[in-house]
């Protein structure tokens, strides 16, 4: 369980530094963004958890599901455009799915 959390701490950790550089980039308010990505991951994170099985094809799957998820959330609460949401939610957990072999071998 402790793993679970420490995932999840670094998934958002790490998704709101790149979405602070991201808002920062295209001068876009700073906190309704970070509070929508820690609320948003709160609900895709453990959903994408029970969602994968182990196996490749499963990160893949569930890794475009919750971009595609999280697109539609940012979109829908903080109405940047649907092209700016699928943006910020793509690059955002690129970063954190490029951790995740770091968190399974740790």
């Amino acid at each position: 369980m402790t793993r679970y959390f420490v995932a999840l701490a670094l998934t958002i950790g790490v998704e709101a530094l790149v979405l602070a550089a991201l808002a920062r980039f295209a001068r876009a308010p700073l906190r309704p963004l970070l509070l929508a990505s820690g609320c948003i991951n709160l609900v895709t994170h453990p959903l994408a958890n029970l969602a994968y099985t182990g196996t490749p094809a499963s990160f893949v799957a569930v890794e475009a599901a919750v971009v595609a998820a999280e697109a539609l959330l940012f979109a829908w609460l903080l109405r940047p455009g649907l092209a700016r949401a699928l943006l910020w939610s793509a690059v955002a957990n690129g970063a954190s799915m490029a951790l995740s072999p770091l968190l399974a071998a740790g």
